[in-house]
């Protein structure tokens, strides 16, 4: 089952909305926020500030909704798609035009301070904008550095992907391919690199990336390496968030029976 993007589910999620408004008032159902999108006049961050998320799940968004050519004023944004198809060279010649000078190894370094693309641009590109820029550029600039991590950085992942992924993991196990969403979240924990328990606190996902875990290791039967993965990062992630209030009490029993059975002296 092929899995879900953030904006498939973000789109599935608007249309049990505008049908549930339908049937509970028997109006007309009411225009959508991303309907209501400008994007020659707002970009991609008008569409972000309307949908209440950040610029990347709103550029993931307008791409899967609109990539396609269904809304022709969508292609005066810039959609990922849009800046995927321009060459390295010409993405570096666009920064330079907007004051911005990149190459693979200040990137690198860069990427390596933020772990984040958004935190990245935010931090370091857009102060070099010009203070009169157009609505554009800030939404060029943040797809460029998406793009060039991807090509520069392939095999490591900013803090948007972990998320990305996550989320991903709870819409198959909303659609009930748990052996999916556990490969899911064994990546994600995979792409937090050498300081998981650190990323995943400062993006603050432990409880969600945990419960997701939990929920996928428990609806899965069959005994398997991917099973004994997922409870050794268990244990680790456990003492973030079982003494949440909220965090729910059978979970937190499995967690903590994980890890007294490591600790015990018949686990050496």
């Amino acid at each position: 089952m092929a899995k879900k993007t953030p904006a498939q589910r973000a789109a599935k999620k608007h249309e049990k909305e505008k049908k549930r408004k339908k049937k509970l008032a028997g109006r007309p159902l009411p225009v959508a926020p991303e309907m209501r999108w400008k994007p020659l006049e707002e970009g991609i961050s008008g569409l972000a500030r309307r949908m209440q998320v950040d610029r990347h799940v709103a550029a993931s968004m307008a791409d899967q909704l609109f990539g396609s050519g269904e809304r022709p004023d969508a292609s005066a944004a810039w959609l990922p798609s849009r800046v995927e198809a321009l060459s390295t060279e010409d993405i570096l010649d666009r920064l330079e035009a907007l004051g911005i000078t990149a190459d693979a190894e200040s990137f690198d370094a860069l990427a390596e301070r933020h772990w984040s693309t958004l935190r990245l641009v935010d931090t370091e590109w857009e102060p070099k904008l010009a203070a009169e820029r157009s609505v554009h550029d800030l939404d060029f600039v943040t797809e460029a550095a998406e793009t060039l991590w991807g090509r520069w950085k392939p095999d490591t992942h900013p803090d948007e992907w972990v998320l990305d992924a996550i989320h991903d993991a709870e819409g198959a196990l909303d659609d009930n391919a748990n052996d999916e969403a556990l490969a899911m979240l064994l990546d994600a924990w995979q792409a937090l690199g050498d300081a998981p328990i650190q990323r995943l606190e400062r993006v603050s996902m432990s409880k969600a990336f945990t419960l997701a875990l939990y929920d996928a290791m428990a609806m899965t039967r069959e005994p398997s390496p991917e099973l004994l993965e997922g409870a050794e990062i268990l244990e680790q992630v456990a003492p973030l968030v079982t003494d949440e209030p909220d965090f729910p009490p059978e979970a937190a029993r499995l967690l903590r029976s994980i890890q007294a059975a490591a600790q015990s002296p018949d686990a050496e």
